[in-house]
């Protein structure tokens, strides 16, 4: 099997992950920006136009002009979304990362999705030159594995300027919430300490489950 295998590795600059409360100068969140319930919040915090930045992530055309990151300079912040503008990304859209994990954030708070299910498998399994239509991939540690892809579905909200998940699925669940940010073309989910939630997601207009 065929998937992508890049891991969100930041840029070649510092890069500074920075939640709502946090972002002082460079969003001026200050109280306003403390969020609450169902996403109330203060102004967008978002570093340039949003509304176009989604529009160019539908396109394929995400990170023009640095998407989501402040000016260019030895060390650059990427401010969390506000509450408002996190329903205005994640609602009606789906969330996506090939090969692992997708969810669609329906209107009406409900989620529904994929997750993929990773483990080792014999060695003899994968060929010697990767199939795209087999359930076998070697990884870059050189052990193969093999997938299963299980349904899953729950609920979502946002609180406190953060995406809020509760899914589940046949051999596992998530419930938490995390920031998130516009880093050029993808979204990623951190958590308060600036940590990412894996690899960067795909925005995809509308109900995008499948690849």
């Amino acid at each position: 099997m065929k998937i992508s295998t890049r891991i969100w590795q930041g840029l070649s600059v510092g890069i500074v992950m920075l939640p709502v409360a946090f972002a002082g100068e460079a969003g001026e969140a200050g109280e306003a920006g403390e969020g609450g319930e169902e996403g109330a919040a203060g102004p967008s915090m978002f570093p340039g136009n949003l509304d176009k930045a989604i529009t160019n992530l539908f396109g394929g055309e995400g990170g023009e002009g640095g998407a989501g990151l402040s000016p260019m300079w030895p060390s650059v912040v990427a401010p969390a979304l506000t509450g408002p503008d996190i329903e205005k990304v994640v609602t009606g859209n789906t969330l996506r990362t090939d090969g692992h994990v997708a969810w669609f954030f329906a209107p009406d708070r409900k989620l529904q999705g994929g997750f993929v299910e990773w483990k080792p498998t014999e060695q003899g399994n994968c060929p010697a030159q990767e199939n795209p239509k087999d359930a076998f991939y070697r990884g870059l540690d050189g052990v193969c594995y093999t997938y299963k892809l299980y349904a899953s579905s729950g609920s979502w909200s946002v609180r406190d300027n953060q995406l809020c998940v509760d899914v589940r699925w046949e051999t596992g669940a998530k419930n938490d919430c995390r920031y998130v940010t516009i880093l050029l073309d993808d979204i990623a989910l951190f958590d308060a300490t600036g940590k990412i939630d894996g690899k960067g997601m795909k925005l995809l207009k509308g109900k995008a489950l499948a690849e």
